[in-house]
């Protein structure tokens, strides 16, 4: 089956995990959990140069179709024929490079994005539940001393916005996209999906070229399961509810002024 390929990026704790169930309910789209394909391109594409054969000249048409073809070997298993990527780090400029020669030089990319404080709030929100049933606190390392002289939260909030950590690089990848790819990029702002669930997807079809699709809100079923703990250090951070609704986390109730006052505006520079 030939399949089409387009992409979805953006913040962390956006929604990314519930809009992937809700496509997931079109028979003819596969939208992904957070994949490795983008650093399996990146690694493969930039360790052939060092390769002997390549350096003699010898079978460079090999090597190119093996990364014009990976793609298609990574989702083989899946039979539909539209697939849509997950992985915050598309937006970059060598991974868009590679987006665009190896995978789908017409690719599009699904932008989720939330408030950063609403953002933060999600995570805390999130490491407290993880903290509470195994005794390990997330986004701290093992620097446990930190709460002896300041707010626990305040110290992973700076962990998770550390410079070229998880946060920071998918930030860079959004305003790549925003400033230099904006014609192939739809945003969609968790709030909005929450408040107009069928007018976001009908514009995610048209942005797409694809035929509208009717979902039901009502019945949301994650397709791909997540150990979140192994995987991620945490519990629960792509756990779908049944049903659409707005989540209970107000930032001003776990937030201090720190960091309100610190990471606020942190996405302010992006203009949308």
């Amino acid at each position: 089956m030939t399949k089409t390929y387009h992409f979805m990026a953006g913040l962390p704790r956006s929604g990314s995990t519930v809009l992937s169930a809700i496509l997931n309910q079109n028979p003819e789209i596969y939208s992904s959990p957070q994949t490795d394909l983008v650093g399996m391109l990146y690694e493969l594409e930039s360790k052939i140069p060092s390769y002997e054969s390549y350096r003699a000249k010898l079978m460079h048409p090999n090597f190119a179709s093996v990364l014009y073809g990976m793609a298609d070997t990574f989702y083989a298993p899946i039979d539909k024929p539209v697939v849509i990527d997950k992985n915050r780090g598309w937006g970059t400029p060598y991974n868009w490079d590679n987006l665009s020669l190896y995978v789908n030089p017409d690719g599009k990319v699904i932008l989720t994005m939330r408030p950063m404080l609403e953002v933060l709030a999600s995570f805390i929100k999130v490491a407290q539940k993880t903290q509470k049933a195994t005794s390990f606190m997330p986004y701290l390392d093992n620097n446990l001393w930190v709460s002896n002289y300041r707010d626990l939260a305040d110290a992973q909030v700076d962990n998770i916005m550390a410079t070229n950590g998880e946060m920071d690089r998918a930030i860079f990848s959004i305003a790549n996209l925003i400033k230099n790819q904006r014609e192939k990029v739809h945003v969609v702002w968790f709030d909005v999906l929450l408040d107009s669930p069928q007018e976001t997807m009908n514009g995610i079809y048209d942005f797409l070229d694809l035929d509208r699709f009717e979902h039901n809100f009502n019945n949301i079923k994650a397709v791909d399961n997540h150990d979140d703990l192994a995987g991620y250090g945490m519990l629960g951070l792509h756990d779908v509810n049944k049903k659409l609704a707005k989540p209970k986390t107000d930032p001003s109730e776990l937030l201090s002024d720190y960091v309100i006052q610190k990471y606020g505006n942190a996405l302010d520079f992006l203009n949308f």
